[in-house]
């Protein structure tokens, strides 16, 4: 956490037409789909790839890279504070 804040974390997201229900959909819309690192269409798709392309349904514009999407939002700091949807980024 100290280098991502270190970094600059909690980018700010408009969020204004965020639907996180709308996102999961779309999300489980690739359910079979191959992984293909670097990928993000139906062909094939990588997990960063996902969380783009999930979100741009709510019109978030989010990076292709885990580590720059990790700079996105707010930081929770409790695990028990999180909800349906939340991603959880983990830094070693």
């Amino acid at each position: 956490l100290l280098q991502l804040e270190k970094e600059g974390v909690q980018k700010e997201v408009n969020s204004s037409e965020y639907d996180i229900e709308k996102v999961i959909q779309v999300a489980e819309g690739f359910l079979g789909t191959r992984h293909q690192m670097g990928g993000t269409t139906k062909t094939g798709i990588d997990c960063s790839g996902l969380v783009m392309v999930s979100h741009q349904s709510s019109g978030i514009t989010l990076p292709h890279q885990s580590h720059q999407q990790s700079k996105y939002g707010k930081v929770i700091a409790y695990p028990d504070s999180l909800k349906r949807g939340d991603l959880v980024f983990f830094y070693a």
